[in-house]
């Protein structure tokens, strides 16, 4: 993901000796122990289901960083970073598409209407 005033998800290949690995449907998660005050904020609140995770940190910080996403400029595919989520976050992600496809249409017709 582009580097934006949100928080930065980066892939990872292996996990750190003190990362917290979160796996639901064959995706995992790995975070970061450094990082976590961050993902969460200031607030700390222990859960027992680590799922929680996915509605409390993950889909805001996608929703923030599709919020903060230039399709004009971005060169990283918007479909592989949030379509990753797809099986653990499915129907939710809804509410990012109509975001995305109002970014994408004004970069279209931004495009067509500078050919003419």
């Amino acid at each position: 993901m582009a580097a934006t005033a949100c928080h930065i998800l980066n892939y990872a290949d292996d996990k750190g000796k003190f990362d917290e690995l979160v796996e639901d449907k064959g995706v995992k998660i790995l975070i970061d122990p450094k990082a976590l005050m961050h993902v969460i904020g200031t607030k700390m609140d222990f859960v027992d289901d680590k799922l929680r995770i996915l509605e409390m940190v993950v889909f805001p910080k996608l929703k923030e960083a599709v919020d903060f996403w230039e399709p004009h400029r971005d060169t990283f595919p918007i479909h592989v970073w949030v379509h990753a989520w797809l099986p653990l976050l499915g129907q939710r992600l809804e509410e990012l598409y109509h975001i995305i496809r109002y970014k994408l249409s004004n970069v279209l017709w931004t495009g067509c209407m500078a050919r003419q």
